[in-house]
C-alpha cells in the first residue's frame, strides 16, 4: 500500500488562501472595471457590497466601507475556495480534470450567489441589465471557478491526483 495520505494541514490553509486570494482579485478587478468603463466609480461599487450588511448607511461611510466591502469580498471568496478544496481533497476528479470542473464550480457559485446569498442580504434589488449578467457569468466562470480549480490543482496536484 503505496498511498500517499494527503497534503498537510499547512498545504491544505496555503491553497484555500491563495485560491482565494487570488478569486478575489482577479473578479475584484474585473467588475471594478466593467463598471469603471461605464462611468461608476469603484468606490460606489465596494460600498454597494458593504451594503449587504451595513444597508443605506455603507453609503455616507467612504472609503471606510468601501474597504470594509473589499474585505467581504475576500472573505467570501475565501469561503468558496475553502469548499472547493475541500471537496478536491475528498474527490480527485475535480484536480484531474480542473478546467470542467472549475467551471462547473463557477456556475454553482454565480447560481448560489445570485439566488440564496444575496437575497439574504441587505443589498436594495433591482433588476440586472443583461450586459451586466453576462459580465458577472464569465466572472464567477473565469476569475471564481476556473481559477479556483487551478490553484488548488497546482498546489495539492501532486499528493491528491494520484491518490
Amino acid at each position: 500500500m503505496n498511498q500517499s495520505p494527503g497534503p498537510g494541514p499547512a498545504r491544505v490553509l496555503r491553497t484555500i488562501l491563495t485560491a482565494g486570494i487570488v478569486a478575489a482579485i482577479l473578479d475584484g478587478s474585473g467588475v471594478s472595471l466593467f463598471y469603471f468603463l461605464k462611468g461608476f466609480p469603484p468606490l460606489r461599487l465596494w460600498q454597494g457590497v458593504a451594503s449587504s450588511l451595513l444597508g443605506k448607511d455603507a453609503f455616507l461611510e467612504g472609503w471606510r466601507s468601501g474597504m470594509f466591502g473589499i474585505f467581504l469580498h475576500l472573505c467570501v471568496a475565501t469561503t468558496v475556495a475553502t469548499i472547493f478544496v475541500l471537496l478536491a481533497r475528498r474527490i480527485p476528479f475535480l484536480i484531474r480534470h480542473y478546467v470542467w470542473s472549475g467551471l462547473v464550480y463557477g456556475i454553482g457559485v454565480f447560481l448560489v450567489m445570485n439566488r440564496i446569498v444575496v437575497p439574504l442580504t441587505r443589498v436594495q434589488r433591482r433588476p440586472m441589465a443583461m450586459e451586466g449578467l453576462i459580465v458577472q457569468l464569465v466572472l464567477h466562470l473565469f476569475a471564481i471557478g476556473l481559477s479556483i480549480a487551478f490553484v488548488t490543482r497546482t498546489l495539492l496536484k501532486s499528493s491528491t491526483a494520484d491518490a
